[in-house]
């Protein structure tokens, strides 16, 4: 008997409330009967997966290692902050720009790797290309054709309050879109006030994304979606940065993030001003105490005249030089010149 009929004789011998050990066992008996490991092997998984409830066309999905999360939340909802703040700025300077109202909303601020942010793209599209100098890598701002007709009818003096046929743009079109681009370019590095030098550099468009190869497909991008309306008309907008033009940026976000702890300022000691020449010649009062023995307070009762008392014998390597009532020095006792001496060897810490 051909083994794949007998495959599906075993499938169709299933009841509608199995006993799902027993056909387990059933179906391996009979596919070990076989004799080829290959049709048992695949069988046993089409009775799997008949079992389990699963569709057999449900495939297995690739885990993409190199997008992990690049940001913490901490960092996430800082940039989103400043985003916010960056749009309702430029909102304001586009209405004078266009001489409407011009609204601007930030819709969603996520990473994606340069795969997910192209295949996101819509076709037939109209993407600015640009770079922030002095940084390195190549960025993004996507602009529907529909949304940019409207913008270059209202700058060429019309209404922009019809939405017109969909249709590529014209070179005057696209010079016009340009100005746009660059002044949301230039409003982008101005919201990073640590980094004035900033500027951007528009390098070209394409109006089809798979022909756009400005990054590794593995490369992870920071997209912040635009929420536009001009006039009555709505549109949307996509700015996509690299995290290579964004690392140097991110340090100084993550500086103002970081505990006070970690970035207060060293402690400085304060500084000693010149010793006084008027205290040259000043005469002070330099006491020398050496560690005595220890007596039980009823020994003090005992003691008579010429009565000897036993010292320590590392007592005279801590004689305690003090100045004011407090030890300033610690010496070592001697004579010189046939007069008791005492040698400095360390000098107290004491305010």
């Amino acid at each position: 008997m051909d083994p794949t009929e007998t495959s599906f004789l075993a499938r169709d011998a299933v009841p509608a409330a199995p006993d799902l050990a027993a056909e387990d066992a059933a179906a391996a008996a009979k596919l070990e009967s076989l004799g080829s490991p290959g049709a048992a092997s695949r069988d046993t998984l089409a009775t799997a997966l008949q079992f389990s409830g699963e569709p057999p066309s449900a495939k297995p999905q690739p885990y993409a290692f190199a997008q992990h999360s690049l940001l913490s939340a901490h960092e996430l909802r800082k940039l989103r902050s400043d985003h916010e703040e960056f749009l309702a700025s430029l909102a304001a300077r586009l209405s004078i720009y266009f001489r409407t109202e011009f609204d601007l909303t930030l819709g969603s601020l996520q990473t994606a790797t340069y795969r997910q942010l192209v295949s996101s793209l819509a076709q037939p599209t109209h993407v600015t290309l640009f770079q922030i100098e002095p940084l390195r890598g190549i960025s993004l701002l996507e602009i529907s054709p529909a949304f940019g007709l409207v913008m270059t009818d209202r700058l060429m003096g019309g209404s922009g309050e019809a939405t017109p046929p969909a249709r590529a743009l014209s070179e005057i079109e696209v010079v016009l879109l340009d100005s746009v681009a660059q002044f949301i370019t230039a409003a982008w590095c101005g919201q990073w006030r640590h980094r004035p030098e900033l500027k951007p550099a528009l390098l070209g468009h394409e109006s089809d994304p798979r022909y756009l190869q400005t990054a590794r497909p593995d490369s992870p991008f920071l997209v912040a979606t635009l929420n536009t309306r001009l006039g009555k008309i709505n549109g949307q907008l996509q700015l996509a940065v690299p995290f290579a033009t964004l690392e140097p940026l991110l340090e100084h976000l993550r500086a103002e993030l970081a505990p006070a702890a970690e970035t207060a300022p060293p402690a400085v000691a304060p500084k000693v001003g010149p010793w006084p020449a008027t205290l040259h010649d000043m005469p002070l009062a330099l006491a020398a105490q050496l560690p005595g023995p220890q007596l039980l307070a009823r020994a003090l009762t005992d003691l008579r005249i010429g009565q000897v008392l036993d010292l320590p014998a590392d007592a005279v390597q801590q004689v305690q030089l003090r100045l004011g009532g407090l030890t300033r020095f610690t010496g070592r006792l001697g004579t010189r010149d046939n007069y008791w001496a005492v040698e400095v060897t360390d000098v107290s810490n004491t305010a």
